[in-house]
């Protein structure tokens, strides 16, 4: 199958699948659909549980629904009891051909999906491009956390917790700790990787307190300093 035949099925399915929850997915491109597919070698009748799985996904995800709700939701026509299928027999469904499944049977179905590996790719993928989406959100939010320490008008209690979000969400990853600078970078005559430094171990400390704690830690750390 070609990158335009991937595309253009992509973008098919996209249109017919599913249109009451499609909107689950309206970030997802025809493109980012066919490099899925194109990545797990999927064939064009493999495009519907590609579709579906993404859609469980963020319903578990964003939404915050149970496994069957999200199953249901992503995979109508697997929650009916079809004559001679799987579902009437590995399940031992009383379920007669026509009739929607149980709750038990699509809850066990919802958990195998969890368990394949098109499944675990794709929620990495959605996880990405959640994070991506909310990057700038995310700043804005440590900003304001920022602004709150900072703030000689917002009472200390009040700043702990502002803090603790600010310097954890700070520190440096752990993967890049092998990372080092080779020049000495200062601002202001101050060294930023020193002070990258301070803020890693406050951080580090700050991590299993609660707010009295960190407000003690900090008025110890100011007498100290005086």
């Amino acid at each position: 199958m070609t990158p335009q035949e991937r595309l253009t099925i992509a973008a098919t399915a996209l249109t017919e699948y599913n249109p009451e929850h499609i909107s689950s997915i309206d970030d997802m491109t025809p493109e980012d659909l066919a490099k899925i597919s194109s990545d797990f070698g999927l064939k064009e009748t493999d495009y519907p549980k590609l579709i579906g799985t993404m859609i469980y996904i963020r319903k578990r995800l964003i939404e915050k629904k149970g496994r069957v709700y999200s199953f249901k939701a992503a995979f109508p026509e697997r929650c009916i009891a079809v004559e001679h299928s799987r579902d009437t027999s590995q399940y031992a469904t009383t379920a007669e051909p026509g009739e929607a499944l149980t709750d038990t049977t699509v809850d066990i179905k919802a958990k195998r999906l969890e368990n394949s590996q098109l499944y675990i790719h794709v929620y990495q993928l959605l996880q990405t491009n959640l994070y991506i989406n909310y990057a700038i959100d995310r700043m804005k939010v440590l900003d304001e956390a920022l602004d709150k320490c900072l703030d000689p008008m917002v009472a200390d209690r009040d700043k702990a917790p502002y803090m603790k979000i600010f310097l954890d969400e700070t520190r440096k990853p752990e993967g890049a700790k092998g990372l080092e600078f080779n020049l000495n970078i200062t601002n202001n005559d101050v060294n930023v990787i020193s002070v990258e430094e301070k803020m890693t171990s406050i951080a580090n400390q700050m991590k299993d307190m609660n707010a009295s704690q960190i407000i003690e830690m900090v008025h110890q750390e100011s007498t100290d300093d005086s």
